[in-house]
C-alpha cells in the first residue's frame, strides 16, 4: 500500500505555501513600502551605495537583518521592489551615486 508523504510547507486559504496568506504578506509590502518611504525621509543622510542607491542599501541591510524582526523582511522586500522599479521606468535608481548629481559628472 502506497503512502502520501507530506508537504514541508502547508497550504493556507491564501493558497500560498508557507508564507501566509496572499493577503497578508500584500499588507506587510504596503507597510514595507511605507517604512521605506519613512526612512528616507526621517533619515536624509542614508548611505547610497553604488548602482543601488538607497532603496537598494536598505533592502541590502534588511537582508542582513531579516532575522531580527518579521517587518524586516517586508521592508527588505519592499525596498527591493521600488528599486526594481525605478532601475526599468527611468534607468536608474534614486540615490544612485553613478546615476545622477556631481559624481556623475566627475
Amino acid at each position: 500500500m502506497r503512502r502520501r508523504r507530506r508537504s514541508s510547507g502547508r497550504r493556507s486559504r491564501g493558497g500560498s505555501v508557507g508564507g501566509g496568506s496572499s493577503l497578508n504578506r500584500t499588507i506587510g509590502y504596503a507597510v514595507g513600502g511605507f517604512a521605506v518611504g519613512f526612512l528616507e525621509k526621517t533619515f536624509p543622510q542614508l548611505p547610497s551605495l553604488p548602482i543601488v542607491g538607497k532603496k537598494g542599501a536598505i533592502a541590502i541591510a534588511c537582508y542582513f537583518l531579516r532575522g531580527k524582526h518579521p517587518i524586516v523582511q517586508d521592508v527588505g522586500m519592499a525596498a527591493a521592489a521600488i528599486s526594481g522599479y525605478q532601475l526599468g521606468s527611468t534607468g536608474s535608481i534614486s540615490g544612485d551615486v553613478m546615476g545622477d548629481g556631481v559624481a556623475a559628472q566627475i
